[in-house]
């Protein structure tokens, strides 16, 4: 690092750089992504990412606020990317599984390393195609299990059930979408 006098360890640095960098940062992300909530994740991500690497900023090749625009700018695309791949998957998956009866290799869509996408997957589908379908409490349900992955004793205490009712609501949630399908 080259003309920046930093203790990498020192949170008064990384305060100062996230205060004076987090609208310039934000703007750039949110000009390319067009979510407040997911530029808010990404302008926190950016920085810290700053603050990580602020050891390879050189100061004879540029200014630092152009430094982090740059980072900024390529971790913004990068996401876009990686959201447009997903995107693909996604549809591509919700379309066979329309097609087929509710029968999809999972991964040949997502591949089998990408459980937290392939589930993730499955519940915007059952939302988007059963939720007309389902009662209040079974669509819950199938949120919490698929989405947060919550286990059915968590999920019968927040709903005020018992976990056997849980797991046969669930169960006939599915049930019912596949039928659907």
């Amino acid at each position: 690092m080259k003309n920046v006098n930093v203790n990498l360890g020192d949170s008064l640095f990384f305060d100062m750089l996230y205060t004076s960098h987090y609208g310039l940062v934000y703007s750039i992300v949110f000009d390319r992504i067009k979510s407040a909530v997911e530029a808010e994740e990404l302008t926190h991500d950016v920085l810290l990412r700053v603050f990580d690497r602020i050891a390879y900023f050189d100061a004879s090749k540029g200014k630092l606020t152009s430094w982090i625009c740059a980072i900024a700018k390529n971790m913004a695309i990068d996401y876009l990317r990686i959201a447009s791949k997903t995107a693909k998957k996604r549809k591509s998956f919700t379309d066979e599984l329309l097609a087929q009866g509710g029968t999809v290799s999972f991964d040949r869509h997502f591949g089998e390393a990408d459980e937290d996408e392939r589930r993730l997957a499955l519940c915007e589908f059952v939302l988007e195609h059963g939720s007309e379908a389902l009662t209040n409490e079974q669509v819950s349900i199938i949120q919490l299990r698929c989405v947060e992955d919550m286990p059915y004793a968590e999920i019968a205490e927040l709903l005020g059930i018992t976990v056997d009712h849980a797991r046969v609501l669930h169960f006939r949630a599915t049930k019912l979408l596949k039928q659907m399908a």
